[in-house]
């Protein structure tokens, strides 16, 4: 996966999101490539809050 080509303000929700300890991951991979493959950042926002998020 690309992450680098994430918008900054996103690489910074993951990188800064608690660890699991148990359960599953509140992120999917599979939604993650969804927002990793658009280049555009206000598209990759916009897919990112569309993301089904485990909160």
């Amino acid at each position: 996966m690309n992450l680098p080509s994430l918008v900054p303000d996103i690489q910074n929700k993951i990188l800064c999101w608690p660890a699991v300890t148990s359960g599953k991951d509140p992120i999917s991979e599979r939604g993650l490539r969804t927002v990793v493959a658009e280049m555009g950042w206000a598209r990759q926002r916009m897919l990112w809050n569309n993301l089904d998020i485990v909160k």
